[in-house]
């Protein structure tokens, strides 16, 4: 199947180790904050990120309660 598929994309038998072959090619599935990958963020500035988040949601939550008890 493997030979099927390189000589339908043209791939010759010896090319296999061809970094331009979209079978080496991986997608990053890294998670990025504004192109910033998160292993090179320092973990106080992660915590900082994540309080940041939890505070944003509690907020919502705590707008909607406010919302609700109105009716």
């Amino acid at each position: 199947m493997d030979k099927q598929i390189r000589e339908k994309y043209g791939q010759a038998e010896g090319d296999q180790d061809d970094e331009s072959s979209p079978f080496h090619k991986r997608p990053d599935f890294e998670p990025k904050i504004g192109g910033i990958s998160l292993k090179e963020i320092s973990p106080v500035t992660k915590m900082i990120y994540a309080l940041a988040i939890i505070g944003i949601i509690g907020g919502v939550f705590l707008f909607g309660k406010k919302k609700m008890l109105k009716f």
